[in-house]
């Protein structure tokens, strides 16, 4: 009689141990679910995090305007009325003479939608 007691509760408690695991791992699955609808969510948005600095006009010296240019750029620039776009700007046949080593007040320009449309950088 208690051998069959004992084969009863082994038997419950496998079932029990077994109906454990399914449910952990089904609620595994969901979880891992949900994360990865949350991480395709995140990655269709263009901005995952976006820092605001707003940066009034400064002034800025010959070699850091001509680093910038030279980093490549992705707006318009105008340097003392020479414009420079991105889309034809190549820093290794850019005549860099046409710029005076001189110091530049730089300022920014933008749209309505508050997007850089021109960086200018004036003599001073």
């Amino acid at each position: 009689m208690e051998e069959v007691l004992k084969g009863i509760y082994i038997a419950v408690g496998t079932i029990l141990l077994c109906i454990a695991l399914s449910l952990v791992f089904k609620d595994n699955r969901g979880l891992n679910q949900v994360l990865d609808t949350q991480k395709e969510i995140i990655l269709d948005k263009s901005v995952i995090y976006q820092e605001y600095q707003e940066e009034k006009d400064k002034n800025v010296t010959y070699q850091e305007l001509v680093a910038g240019l030279l980093n490549g750029i992705e707006y318009p620039v105008k340097v003392n009325g020479v414009e420079i776009t991105p889309e034809t700007f190549e820093p290794e046949t850019f005549d860099f003479a046409l710029i005076p080593q001189t110091e530049y007040k730089k300022t920014y320009y933008y749209n309505a939608n508050n997007e850089i449309k021109l960086i200018q950088y004036q003599s001073i």
